[in-house]
Protein backbone atom coordinates (compact mmCIF):
# COMPACT_ATOMS: atom_id res chain seq x y z
CA UNK A 1 0.00 0.00 0.00
CA UNK A 2 2.53 2.60 1.00
CA UNK A 3 4.59 2.04 -2.25
CA UNK A 4 1.46 2.48 -4.23
CA UNK A 5 1.28 5.82 -2.52
CA UNK A 6 4.83 6.86 -3.27
CA UNK A 7 4.42 5.73 -6.87
CA UNK A 8 1.40 7.94 -7.00
CA UNK A 9 3.24 10.65 -5.76
CA UNK A 10 6.42 10.18 -7.68
CA UNK A 11 4.29 10.05 -10.60
CA UNK A 12 2.25 13.76 -9.68
CA UNK A 13 5.93 14.98 -9.31
CA UNK A 14 7.05 13.84 -12.27
CA UNK A 15 4.11 15.24 -14.57
CA UNK A 16 4.49 18.86 -12.41
CA UNK A 17 8.16 18.66 -13.47
CA UNK A 18 8.00 17.73 -16.65
CA UNK A 19 5.04 20.86 -17.13
CA UNK A 20 7.62 22.78 -15.84
CA UNK A 21 9.84 22.46 -17.97
CA UNK A 22 7.65 22.62 -21.25
CA UNK A 23 6.68 25.89 -19.56
CA UNK A 24 10.18 26.86 -19.00
CA UNK A 25 11.46 25.71 -22.56
CA UNK A 26 8.23 27.83 -24.07
CA UNK A 27 9.61 30.97 -22.22
CA UNK A 28 13.34 30.64 -23.86
CA UNK A 29 12.17 30.04 -27.02
CA UNK A 30 9.66 33.24 -27.06
CA UNK A 31 12.79 35.12 -25.57
CA UNK A 32 14.87 34.02 -28.36
CA UNK A 33 12.33 34.99 -30.73
CA UNK A 34 11.68 38.48 -29.25
CA UNK A 35 16.06 39.00 -28.78
CA UNK A 36 16.03 38.41 -32.67
CA UNK A 37 13.55 40.64 -33.41
CA UNK A 38 14.63 43.06 -31.42
CA UNK A 39 18.53 42.95 -33.21
CA UNK A 40 16.88 43.46 -36.23
CA UNK A 41 14.59 46.08 -35.72
CA UNK A 42 18.05 47.69 -34.40
CA UNK A 43 19.75 46.62 -37.10
CA UNK A 44 17.25 48.29 -39.02
CA UNK A 45 16.89 51.33 -37.34
CA UNK A 46 20.54 51.92 -38.05
CA UNK A 47 20.39 51.26 -41.90
CA UNK A 48 17.66 53.88 -41.84
CA UNK A 49 19.59 56.45 -39.81
CA UNK A 50 22.72 55.54 -41.81
CA UNK A 51 20.99 55.82 -45.02
CA UNK A 52 18.97 59.71 -43.86
CA UNK A 53 22.35 61.04 -43.24
CA UNK A 54 23.93 63.03 -45.53
CA UNK A 55 27.41 63.02 -47.78
CA UNK A 56 28.49 64.90 -44.93
CA UNK A 57 27.18 63.82 -41.93
CA UNK A 58 28.97 60.45 -42.89
CA UNK A 59 32.22 61.64 -44.08
CA UNK A 60 32.00 63.45 -40.12
CA UNK A 61 30.83 60.61 -38.30
CA UNK A 62 33.78 58.49 -40.20
CA UNK A 63 36.59 60.84 -38.96
CA UNK A 64 34.91 60.91 -35.97
CA UNK A 65 35.66 57.17 -35.50
CA UNK A 66 38.80 57.11 -37.07
CA UNK A 67 39.36 59.74 -34.66
CA UNK A 68 38.19 57.41 -31.59
CA UNK A 69 40.03 54.89 -33.05
CA UNK A 70 43.48 56.54 -33.34
CA UNK A 71 43.30 57.42 -29.62
CA UNK A 72 42.01 54.27 -28.46
CA UNK A 73 44.97 52.00 -30.81
CA UNK A 74 47.70 54.47 -31.22
CA UNK A 75 50.16 52.23 -31.68
CA UNK A 76 48.19 49.82 -34.56
CA UNK A 77 48.09 52.62 -36.52
CA UNK A 78 52.16 52.98 -36.46
CA UNK A 79 52.73 49.32 -37.00
CA UNK A 80 50.70 49.35 -40.06
CA UNK A 81 52.75 52.41 -41.64
CA UNK A 82 55.59 51.06 -40.81
CA UNK A 83 54.81 47.26 -42.48
CA UNK A 84 53.76 49.15 -45.82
Amino acid sequence: MELRRCQTELRAVSNHNISQLTRLLNLARDSLVRHDLKKRLRDADQKVRWFGLSIKSKCLMIRFCVCLYILHFPHSLLESQVSL
